[in-house]
């Protein structure tokens, strides 16, 4: 479950900066460190802001 949440993530990021799946995890992996929060958390809210889903804080 959670590599598939990174790997959705992960997705999205690269559709939205049109780089490779490396670049999107290095980002990923960048917000994640500079917010103080899991890779897994941030790759949530990721994945719910693109799906329109609101439940995760």
């Amino acid at each position: 479950m959670i590599a598939a949440v990174i790997a959705q993530a992960k997705g999205i990021i690269t559709a939205e900066r049109r780089c490779s799946p490396a670049e999107a995890f290095a980002i990923l992996s960048k917000v994640s460190q500079d917010s103080n929060r899991r890779a897994r958390g941030v790759a949530q809210a990721l994945v719910d802001r693109a799906t329109g889903n609101r439940a995760t804080p």
